[in-house]
């Protein structure tokens, strides 16, 4: 079942931007014919970061959840490809942490091939004061992934990505008297803050944190209070 979803996966939702050649995933939209009335379906580049988990998978798969002992750079064909999707999904979902604030947005568009700007850009956020699009609310999927992507292979480039994220969240979400605050914005530094903080980011991104071993003595993470 598990190969079946993701060979579906690969087949239909995985592409690669033109410009820097990130892997990302994209949406499967009903569609209408207006003349016919015929349904069918539609490609849409957009990946919500609640997809990021995916890369995270996608190793976890090669490694059939640590059940057998592999060597990573002696893999069959198939898991080589699982392993090049799934690292290449984490690497451009910690590409959309490259804004003003060095957070992720809740919704980002990748440009496709045949987009005239498909030379010049590999994604963007949405413009417009009443999107979603651009907020973060501190959600666990990019973290998970490297997570997941660090304890499978040992690759130091997994923490160091991590720890900068940290390091966002310490600078725009902490709030002085405790605890954390979305943002409304990642594309404006300073952000604004919302005045909540969803149950995920303590039980989820902060759990995701240690996994990465960043309180191993060399990054110490703060208490909460």
């Amino acid at each position: 079942m598990y190969d079946e979803a993701m060979t579906g996966i690969k087949k239909l939702l995985v592409d690669r931007t033109k410009r820097s050649r990130l892997i990302f995933t994209q949406e499967l939209h009903p569609a209408r014919d207006p003349n016919t009335g015929a349904q069918s379906w539609r490609i849409v580049p957009k990946q919500d970061h609640l997809v990021c988990f995916l890369g995270g998978s996608f190793i976890l798969g090669v490694t059939e959840g640590g059940a057998r002992e592999l060597s990573w750079n002696n893999l069959d064909e198939r898991d080589e490809e699982d392993f090049v999707v799934g690292a290449g999904i984490v690497e451009s979902c910690v590409e959309t942490y490259n804004t003003a604030t060095g957070l992720g947005a809740e919704i980002v568009m990748f440009v496709q091939r045949d987009n005239p700007q498909a030379d010049e850009l590999d994604w963007y956020i949405k413009p417009g004061t009443n999107l979603i699009d651009a907020r973060n609310i501190l959600r666990p999927e990019t973290v998970e992934s490297l997570f997941l992507a660090y304890r499978a292979t040992g690759d130091q480039k997994y923490r160091d990505w991590g720890w900068k994220i940290f390091q966002a969240f310490q600078e725009h979400c902490r709030v002085e008297t405790g605890g954390y605050a979305a943002i409304k914005d990642v594309q404006v530094n300073p952000p604004e803050k919302d005045d909540r903080m969803e149950t995920f980011w303590l039980s989820e991104t902060l759990s995701e944190f240690r996994g990465l071993e960043l309180a191993d003595g060399r990054i110490p993470l703060p208490p909460l209070r």
